[in-house]
């Protein structure tokens, strides 16, 4: 599995921008053996998590630890190979204790 190797500026973020709504492509199931989704946040640190669901503009995936992660910030993201940049949406807290993070795509 490669990391996501895209450069991240740890000091952008989409604050200046309205706020957006949810996701407005429908959202697929992922396949169930689907590899796991690996991204790089904005301190470079690398998160893996169980894809949750996808669409043409963005990813969820449910992650153990969500600590440092702020809506607005930028996350590179390996989609099935293939390094994507986005921003993270969403960042839920689950009933289980997990995390469920949303990122559109850049």
């Amino acid at each position: 599995m490669s990391l996501p190797s895209l450069p991240i500026d740890s000091t952008s973020n989409d604050d200046d921008l309205p706020p957006r709504p949810m996701r407005r492509n429908a959202r697929f199931l992922p396949d169930p053996d689907a590899p796991p989704v690996v991204f790089t946040d904005a301190s470079g640190r690398i998160i893996r998590g169980v894809l949750a669901n996808e669409s043409y503009s963005g990813v969820a995936a449910t992650i153990a630890d969500a600590a440092g992660l702020e809506v607005g910030q930028q996350a590179a993201v390996d989609y099935f190979g293939h390094p994507v940049l986005g921003f993270i949406r969403r960042v839920l807290p689950q009933s289980d204790g997990t995390w469920l993070i949303g990122i559109e795509w850049k």
